[in-house]
């Protein structure tokens, strides 16, 4: 029983480049991880209504994860941030009627967090 967990866990080792994902965005390629482990950090964000009591604090339209690794690209953070709350706004626009508007009035909020 040993060898098969030994033999497993070094064959994970060996593949880990077939199990690790990488993603590119904006041109810049970031690591997604090996099963979880060792990821680049990213922003995502939401939509919160708040004229609909159904939702409550409950998002209602989520973004994309944006990755962002400022040791290899200085200034990803502000530009995974600055993605996030466009692919929400663009969502917000094709989602809801006057989201704009509402937005400006306080019907809707944007947030996105890291």
């Amino acid at each position: 029983m040993r060898k098969i967990c030994l033999i497993t866990f070094i064959g994970l080792l060996t593949t880990s480049t077939v199990n690790s994902g990488e993603i590119t965005q904006n041109g810049k390629v970031y690591s997604t991880g090996t099963l979880g482990f060792r990821a680049d950090p990213y922003v995502i964000g939401c939509i919160y209504d708040t004229l609909d009591a159904s939702f409550g604090g409950k998002c209602a339209q989520r973004s994309l994860k944006w990755y962002f690794n400022e040791g290899k690209y200085p200034g990803s953070l502000n530009e995974a941030y600055e993605k996030c709350r466009n692919d929400l706004y663009s969502r917000g626009i094709n989602k809801y009627v006057n989201f704009a508007r509402g937005l400006s009035e306080g019907d809707y909020t944007i947030e996105c967090s890291g």
